[in-house]
Formats: structure tokens, C-alpha cells, sequence
């Protein structure tokens, strides 16, 4: 086996970032996000580029990554390496044409992932298009200041879309993004695209459920419509009603869903906010559903795959259901309405922490008495016996939820105690919820949407 030098921390943000008078790119707020330990040593510049594209790159893959690294003496020669753990090594592209000592490692439930597979061929081509460019490190640093944006949203794109079809998805793609800065009486707005190069099969298909259909006489372009019309902002929500744009970005029909059906919804949209489940009956081909919602954010809608972009980036919605992990532990009823209730929760915006352990014992012995020293100690109640909206209330106590492998809530508002050094962590949740997962698993909810789920001190799934 081959020996490695691996790498890989828990910052999850990639933010926008500006050029700073010592030549590194910085977030936003300050934060160095690249920086070269030496400049001089372009393979070196390489692997830490990689480095600082990796958490944007694991929001997308809804997975932890991590990157190993190999000496010119022990280096796979593969491109692909499987382990004996089962995770897969990947490599990636090394300066100058030369053979790459840098891979990327996929987990084993991310290897067997067949969109996480993709997704990574394409960063693989990704950073190779970085390195082609790069001569000196400066190169790096530039390329990435002006194509960030454009490198990942070509990325995402390339899942599903190739040549003159990709380029005019990336144009609807900004079309939307633009609408997602616009405020009307100092709220966002929503809108909804259908972006279809299959009219003549997705038009009957609509008529058949009972859809209302009005042409627009003529055709326009709607990105200008949408710049000059304020009205325009306001016809469509998204969720039951949305313009249909032709390849050529002219929107030539407005639609609004008809009746509700019982449709089938797959299984890996379980993190899908339930208001969209609708959208999976018009998605026809490669047709792609574009949504800006309430919060600012744009989803893209094609096929199996869900997606959404806010400030930091692109994050994976649809994948993997989360109730399967949960069941590991509990009964699928109780599994499932966790997973529907951080769903609930993260569509809210409002943070929550699950600690669901096979030793509530020792895990309650680690925090604060909670709310249970209100009813006498006792257990509060079965998550399978209460309306998941009072789970969703519980759950906004500040604190920790914990329950039983049976389902019981044993407790709320737990606070709990951590060790000096993940409280100085400045990832107080995230430290928290790897804490509380060491003898079991914790479900933990963040104030601005994403959904962890961790396993014996360590992420093993994301959403949203």
C-alpha cells in the first residue's frame, strides 16, 4: 500500500473573493483562502489550488474529500486506484504536462456513487485546464480571480450538457442568477424556468395533466424583459407556475401546473423542499428546470440531479437518501421523519442538532440538564407519535435534541460541553455534532440551509 501525505479540513466555505496587495485570494470577509507555501514551485502552487477548490468541490458532491499526496518514488501509476478501504484514489493534473502526485480521494459510499464518479471526472478536466494555463503561480491566481464563477458553473453544466447546448444553459444560468439580485418592496422574488429543447413532447404532456398554457405573441428575449419589465419578476413562482424558454433564451410560453396528482417523486430527492415535487412531472429529456427562490438562491433541475447556487457556491440537494443512514440506528418511520424534518428546518433557515446515540447515557452526562428537568426527568415523547411540525419546534430550542435508539426524545436544549480545543474551533455545530456522533450518529441543521449527517466523530453525508 502506497504511503500518502493526506490533507483535508472541515471549512466548508469558499465565499467570493478579492485580490489583496500581497497577491492572495481572499473571502470576503478577510479570510485567506489561497496562498502558496512556495511560490516557486509550481506543482507545489497545484496541489494548494487543489487544496482551496476542495470544499467547494465536497458541497457539490454532497461527500467529505480529501487529497493525498505521493512522493516521484511511491506514485500510483494509475489514473484511478481503488484501496482496500474501498475509497478511490483519483488523480489529478500535475504542472507542465507532467504525471500528477497529487489524487483526490473519494470516500467508499462516494466511490459508489455514480454522480459523485462524474462530478469528479469533471474537476479532474477542470484542473487540468487550470494547470494548461498556469506557467507560474501568478497564473493560477489570475485565472481564478477572473473565471471562478464560470469554472464551476461549467462544471455543473457538464453533467448533462455538451457543446451549443451547454453555452446557451450557462446563458439562462446568468439570466437567472441576475434575477436572484432583484428585490421587489425589499423582498426577493421568485421565478421559474423550464428551459426545453423537447416542446413538441413536453407540450402534450402538460395538456394531458390539465396545465394552462398561453403563448406569448411575439416570443422575447427574457433576460432584457426582465431587466426592463419589474412586472416580469412577478409571473412566475416557481413552484406551480414558470416561463418556457427556447434555446435561444426567448421565453415563449407561460404554464401553471394543473391539478396535483399523485406522482411517483424518487427516492433521492427526499431533500428536495416537498414545494418542488412537482417540478419532476415536466422534466422531459435533457429539459432543465431553473428556480430562483425565496431566499435568493437558484436550483437547477435536470433529470435525477438537483442542485442549488447561493454566495458560497454550489451545493448538491438531491443524493442518496438521508433516512437510509438514519436507519442504521432507528426504526425507518422514526428515520424518516428526521430527515423530513431537517428538510422542514432547512428550508426555514433555522438550525437544529439531532444527537441520536446508541449511549445517551454518556452523551447526556456531557451537557446541560435541557428542558427535560421541567417535566421531571422523564422522556419528553416518540418521534413517531407527534406531528412533525411540534419536532420541528422542539428542535428550534437552542441546544441539542436527543434521542433514542427507539425514538424517544430523552431531551432538549442540551447544551453541550466541549473540550477546550474544538470550543476554540470557531465551527462550534459543526465541532458539537462531530462530538455527540462518537458513539453513534448526529443530524445537525444549519442556519443558512446545508444538512450534515455525521458518524463516530465524522461527516459522512451533506445536503443542500
Amino acid at each position: 500500500m502506497w504511503q500518502a501525505a493526506k490533507t483535508g479540513g472541515s471549512n466548508l466555505t469558499n465565499g467570493p473573493q478579492v485580490r489583496c496587495d500581497d497577491g492572495c485570494c481572499r473571502a470576503a470577509g478577510g479570510q485567506e483562502l489561497l496562498r502558496f507555501g512556495h511560490a516557486g514551485n509550481l506543482g507545489s502552487c497545484l496541489h494548494d489550488t487543489y487544496e482551496y477548490l476542495r470544499p467547494a468541490l465536497e458541497n457539490i458532491l454532497g461527500y467529505p474529500v480529501c487529497l493525498e499526496s505521493f512522493t516521484s518514488h511511491n506514485v500510483p501509476g494509475a489514473a484511478s486506484v481503488r484501496k482496500r478501504d474501498g475509497s478511490l484514489l483519483i488523480r489529478l493534473p500535475g504542472p507542465n504536462e507532467e504525471t500528477g502526485r497529487t489524487f483526490l480521494c473519494l470516500s467508499c459510499l462516494a466511490s459508489q456513487d455514480a454522480y459523485c464518479r462524474r462530478v469528479a471526472g469533471c474537476f479532474v478536466r477542470m484542473c487540468a485546464r487550470i494547470a494548461r494555463n498556469a506557467g507560474k503561480s501568478w497564473d493560477i491566481k489570475a485565472q481564478l480571480i477572473r473565471e471562478e464563477q464560470f469554472l464551476w458553473d461549467n462544471l455543473v453544466l457538464s453533467l448533462f450538457y455538451a457543446g451549443n447546448q451547454k453555452y446557451n444553459a450557462l446563458d439562462l444560468l446568468g439570466t437567472a442568477r441576475e434575477a436572484s439580485a432583484f428585490r421587489y418592496e425589499g423582498a426577493p422574488v421568485r421565478l421559474g424556468l423550464v428551459a426545453t429543447w423537447n416542446w413538441y413532447r413536453l407540450r402534450p404532456l402538460l395538456e394531458n395533466r390539465q396545465c394552462l398554457i398561453s403563448e406569448f405573441e411575439p416570443s422575447f428575449d427574457l433576460r432584457s424583459r426582465l431587466k426592463g419589465d419589474k412586472a416580469s419578476h412577478l409571473l412566475t413562482d416557481g413552484i406551480r407556475s414558470f416561463y418556457v424558454v427556447n434555446s435561444s433564451g426567448y421565453a415563449t410560453s407561460w404554464i401553471v401546473l394543473g391539478p396535483a396528482r399523485d406522482e411517483y417523486t424518487p427516492d433521492t430527492w427526499e431533500a428536495v423542499p416537498r414545494a418542488y415535487s412537482r417540478i419532476n412531472e415536466h422534466l422531459v429529456g435533457r429539459d432543465m428546470t431553473i428556480v430562483v427562490n425565496r431566499h435568493g438562491e437558484v436550483l437547477l433541475f435536470c433529470r435525477d440531479v438537483v442542485v442549488k447556487w447561493n454566495r458560497s457556491g454550489w451545493h448538491r440537494v438531491a443524493g442518496p437518501s438521508l433516512s437510509t443512514i438514519l436507519a442504521r440506528y432507528f426504526p425507518a418511520e422514526v428515520a424518516s421523519r428526521l430527515a423530513n424534518a431537517a428538510v422542514r428546518l432547512s428550508e426555514r433557515r433555522q438550525g437544529a442538532l439531532f444527537v441520536l446515540t446508541q449511549d445517551g447515557d454518556h452523551t447526556l452526562a456531557a451537557g446541560s440538564p435541557g428542558i427535560a428537568k421541567n417535566f421531571g426527568g422523564v422522556n419528553l415523547f416518540n418521534i413517531a407519535d407527534v406531528d412533525l411540525e411540534a419536532l420541528c419546534q422542539i428542535a428550534r430550542i437552542d441546544g441539542a435534541v436527543m434521542v433514542s435508539p427507539l425514538g424517544m426524545v430523552l431531551n432538549a436544549g442540551v447544551i453541550l460541553k466541549l473540550s477546550d480545543g474544538l470550543a476554540r474551533s470557531q465551527q462550534g455545530a459543526r465541532s458539537a455534532a462531530a462530538f455527540a456522533s462518537v458513539d453513534g450518529v448526529a443530524l445537525k441543521v444549519s442556519h443558512d440551509g446545508p444538512i450534515s449527517i455525521f458518524e463516530n466523530g465524522t461527516e459522512v453525508r451533506r445536503a443542500g
